[in-house]
């Protein structure tokens, strides 16, 4: 926020409607651009070293695992919805104009990241393999996307008219 304030830089990409408007992104950004194609959406992520893992018992092993998959498995739907609910405070209470990226700056940002992501890639067999299985199931799963969320976002829409 502080470089935004600053004019040290004029845009940045930060979560969703909820945090802007929590971190008061709308008092120096009044431009409201998405969605983009690079993220989904976020998961949480915990680490834990090996060793120090491996000296926990199985009962509390489970409890981290299951504490981890609940807060994974939910940080999305309250992300959805809290996002929904401040998207319209953004745009009519703190007078935020609502763009979509045009579709040659989506296809270039996707051209950009897939070189930097295949220079990654290159950088050893652990990359490649990593991104191997990540391009594989990327490509699995947007073949399904007309019957899962795009066929379902599509066919909510036509019905409620929006």
């Amino acid at each position: 926020m502080p470089a935004l304030q600053a004019g040290v830089i004029d845009t940045a990409e930060w979560v969703g409607p909820w945090n802007n408007l929590a971190f008061g992104f709308y008092k120096v950004a009044k431009h409201y651009y998405g969605p983009g194609f690079h993220e989904r959406s976020t998961c949480g992520e915990l680490m834990i070293d090996l060793n120090a893992w491996n000296k926990l018992p199985k009962d509390l092993q489970n409890i981290v695992f299951t504490a981890s998959l609940t807060t994974n498995s939910r940080m999305p739907s309250e992300y959805f919805a809290k996002n929904a609910g401040s998207l319209p405070v953004l745009l009519n209470e703190h007078n935020v104009q609502l763009h979509s990226f045009p579709d040659d700056v989506l296809r270039t940002m996707y051209s950009l990241s897939e070189d930097v992501v295949a220079e990654t890639a290159s950088e050893g067999e652990v990359n490649r393999r990593a991104h191997d299985s990540w391009s594989q199931f990327r490509h699995t799963s947007m073949e399904y996307q007309p019957l899962s969320d795009l066929g379902f976002t599509r066919n909510r829409a036509l019905t409620l008219g929006t």
